[in-house]
């Protein structure tokens, strides 16, 4: 695991489109991080979650470009590039924005205990869609209009209530209170992992179908 971490992020420099995916990063990680601060008062404070998310995608984005190239194609590390290394820079980047959301969600809670509950449910809910992004990231460069209806499938059906994407529900598995919130995070942080490894064994099942053109960024597409 750790090896495929820093093989793909020595990777990242050779990937196409790095200056303006850099760009979005900024822009997801500043949305973001503005989100929490105004939540309750406008709509980024609900959308930021997912502009974390969308920027924890971004690395795995970068790698998947590489997969144009002949070079990669025949190399014998194919494989790897397209399955283990995609997975393993996914895992860890929403494990970072999980973590972020948890500390903050940890604050609040402090704060206010009678909280405890409703972030608890805000955490799960997150790890849960998180899940959702990395198995779309295993599928997309295979079959990527099949993996935009899962997608919208799943924005669909989400449970509105209280904006989008609020809470719609309280999580109290573990009983109320600070000590309550803190093992139902330690769940959630699992269901995160259980998502890297999702997303490895969708990629391993699907590698041997060829890369999809529509997946790419249109300059791209033009060079495949």
């Amino acid at each position: 695991m750790i090896r495929n971490l820093k093989f793909g992020l020595k990777s990242l420099r050779y990937a196409y489109g790095i200056k303006s995916n850099l760009f979005l990063v900024a822009v997801f990680l500043t949305a973001g991080i503005a989100g929490p601060m105004l939540d309750g008062k406008t709509a980024l404070g609900s959308y930021g979650k997912f502009m974390l998310m969308c920027t924890a995608m971004i690395p795995a984005q970068l790698i998947f470009s590489l997969s144009a190239s002949n070079m990669v194609l025949a190399s014998p590390l194919r494989k790897r590039m397209q399955t283990s290394i995609p997975a393993t820079l996914t895992c860890g980047n929403m494990m970072l924005v999980y973590l972020a959301m948890t500390a903050y969600s940890l604050v609040r809670v402090w704060g206010n205990p009678q909280l405890a509950g409703l972030l608890s449910g805000e955490l799960v809910v997150a790890a849960g869609m998180m899940v959702v992004f990395m198995v779309y990231l295993g599928i997309a460069y295979k079959y990527f209009i099949v993996s935009i209806l899962m997608i919208m499938l799943v924005v669909l059906g989400y449970p509105y209530k209280r904006g989008w994407p609020g809470a719609p529900f309280c999580v109290e598995l573990f009983g109320q209170g600070m000590g309550g919130f803190v093992l139902t995070a330690l769940l959630g942080m699992g269901i995160v992992v259980l998502g890297g490894f999702l997303q490895y064994l969708v990629s391993l099942l699907l590698y041997r179908v060829p890369v999809a053109k529509m997946a790419q960024s249109a300059p791209l597409r033009r060079e495949m």
